[in-house]
């Protein structure tokens, strides 16, 4: 008695309705139980990792790991027809068309998805980073890193490959200098006394002009430590983008706390601005 393919004696599995080719030479089961009928040149043409047409599968079902919500997007970009549109995928299910994308080499797909993941930051940025860097994805990691800036040094670096270690710390560390030079700047303000007298203090520096009395400089210097310590470029951002308006505490009709808070402030969103993670 000839042998029996056991896929064949097994119940018939439901066929995708939009990859049932009738020429097909090759087929694959999700995880999910779908078939996928397709044609070995298209892959052969298409892709880097699947089987070419020197590849006999004797009419044997090749099992992959992947849902047939995932292949189904995934083939569309093999099979010559209009790629599916993936612009409103939620983000759970783009990163697993992404990931099947870099695993079968799907070229098309592979940049697709790529463009696509940039809709997620900063949102997912972690995750983005993490995809990009797991296939030397160097332009998609060079738009990632802003948005985890403020990330601790040592978190982002873990994530990282070894040639973007240094030029990482050296992105988070000229950050570091921004907060240091916005300290400085406060430091530097003029203080006026309560009584609004003409005696000024100057810390360290040469006034740069700007008065605030001794309270709105404590709350100048407390904001910027809380700023310092977000984690959230967005978070950041936000606050850099707050309205100040002079507090209650404030001590002096001479304090110009908001002006001094919004110059610093505005420096500070401008050097952000022209920050650069050169690889």
């Amino acid at each position: 008695m000839p042998d029996c393919n056991p896929d064949l004696l097994s119940k018939p599995k439901p066929v995708h309705p939009q990859f049932n080719d009738p020429e097909t030479d090759v087929i694959f089961q999700s995880t999910d139980g779908i078939l996928f009928y397709l044609q070995r040149k298209y892959l052969e043409a298409t892709t880097g990792a699947f089987p070419g047409a020197e590849f006999d599968t004797n009419g044997e079902i090749t099992h992959l790991t992947e849902s047939a919500a995932v292949l189904a997007i995934l083939f569309g970009f093999v099979v010559p027809k209009k790629y599916p549109e993936i612009e409103d995928l939620e983000f759970a299910l783009l990163s697993e068309v992404a990931e099947a994308a870099e695993k079968y080499e799907a070229f098309a797909a592979m940049e697709v998805c790529r463009l696509q993941l940039r809709r997620f930051l900063p949102k997912h940025a972690r995750e983005i980073l993490t995809h990009a860097t797991k296939h030397d994805g160097t332009r998609l990691i060079k738009e990632t890193i802003p948005h985890l800036g403020r990330q601790p040094l040592t978190t982002v670096s873990s994530m990282l490959p070894a040639r973007y270690v240094v030029p990482w710390v050296l992105y988070r560390s000229t950050f570091e200098d921004i907060f240091s030079s916005a300290l400085t700047a406060a430091l530097e303000l003029k203080v006026s006394s309560p009584t609004n007298s003409i005696r000024q203090i100057h810390y360290f520096t040469k006034s740069l002009g700007t008065e605030v009395c001794h309270s709105c400089l404590v709350l100048i210097i407390k904001s910027l430590e809380e700023l310092r310590l977000l984690e959230s470029i967005q978070e950041l951002n936000e606050g850099l983008e707050k309205k100040k308006i002079s507090p209650r505490s404030c001590m002096s009709t001479a304090c110009q706390y908001p002006s001094a808070t919004e110059k610093i402030y505005q420096d500070m969103k401008g050097k952000i601005s022209e920050l650069k993670f050169e690889i």
